[in-house]
């Protein structure tokens, strides 16, 4: 029985690490380091953002906020942490190989690049628009809706009733 659970065990991880192997991405920009948890200013920041666009049905308040998530010193790693981010840490908890076999066109995927820095797109239809994206740390502040990592440690906690 244990050799049953572990075959079983086996084919559950192949997919995930079938799309890793896929997708190249190195394991150090699957955690972000200490010195890359606020721009360095020399750096590359990467940034994500997930709402809906101005569809018409949906409420719409303008594009969604750009949240920062990192700063690496080489585009070549902040890249490869907006594709961890994008496939493997997506808001709808799809794994990798999902999104990588979709044949049908669903997750309406883009993919450019500007001055060798990713941006990475999804669009199903009916559902929020997933972006992430690389940029200079010292332009990060300058893109529309951009927010700041947080500095202290009670930004973690819930604002109420503070306006």
């Amino acid at each position: 029985m244990n050799i049953a659970m572990s075959k079983r065990k086996a084919a559950a991880l192949q997919p995930a690490e079938e799309a890793d192997d896929r997708l190249k991405i190195p394991s150090k920009v699957k955690t972000v380091p200490a010195s890359g948890k606020a721009p360095s200013g020399k750096g590359f920041t990467v940034w994500r953002s997930v709402g809906y666009g101005n569809d018409g049905f949906h409420s719409y308040y303008g594009p969604p906020e750009k949240m920062f998530d990192s700063s690496w010193k080489s585009v070549k790693d902040a890249n490869e942490r907006a594709k961890y981010l994008f496939y493997h840490d997506n808001p709808w908890g799809l794994d990798a190989s999902e999104i990588l076999d979709d044949q049908t066109g669903r997750y309406d995927i883009e993919e450019k690049y500007a001055d060798k820095c990713l941006c990475l797109r999804m669009s199903p239809p009916d559902d929020e628009i997933v972006t992430v994206g690389v940029v200079p740390d010292s332009a990060f502040e300058h893109l529309d809706n951009s927010r700041a990592p947080r500095s202290s440690n009670y930004d973690d906690a819930p604002l109420i009733g503070i306006y």
